[in-house]
């Protein structure tokens, strides 16, 4: 029986400066670049976030760039995207990965919340667009709780 531990995350860490935040855009030399967005004709970004760009070398994160690129290389595919994990190298074992599942306190405004975001950004699901359906499902007064 495996036994979890229960993570307390909140999404201002996710898009602030702090070590949870901070993403960036990772080159093929495993340097790091602009914000996490792709111009046209670039190809599939690789995003890490501050802390975890601070825990792989150079040529551990080109590597990842590289992972990424292959698993998913065609950068103009559309859909839900295909994360490519940065953990190979036995950095982690999968029976330390822990996922949380929260779950909207009123599941009507958090379907307003999504429509709303499917309709003003070109991609969903994104971290962008989740974030702003977030932030919009709280001021319609939703809540969530750990399920």
């Amino acid at each position: 029986m495996k036994t979890f531990k229960q993570l307390k995350e909140d999404l201002r860490d996710w898009f602030g400066k702090g070590p949870k935040g901070d993403w960036r855009e990772i080159g093929s030399d495993g340097e790091v670049g602009d914000d996490c967005a792709r111009e046209e004709g670039e190809p599939k970004p690789k995003c890490m976030s501050k802390e975890k760009r601070e825990s792989l070398t150079t040529q551990e994160r080109a590597a990842a760039v590289r992972a990424k690129r292959r698993h998913d290389p065609n950068a103009n595919r559309s859909g839900k995207p295909i994360n490519v994990s940065n953990y190979g190298k036995g950095k982690i074992s999968e029976e330390e990965i822990i996922q949380e599942k929260n779950v909207p306190t009123s599941p009507e405004k958090w379907s307003q919340a999504k429509t709303l975001a499917k309709s003003k950004f070109k991609v969903y699901p994104s971290a962008y667009a989740n974030g702003w359906a977030a932030k919009k499902y709280k001021a319609m007064g939703g809540g969530w709780r750990t399920g």
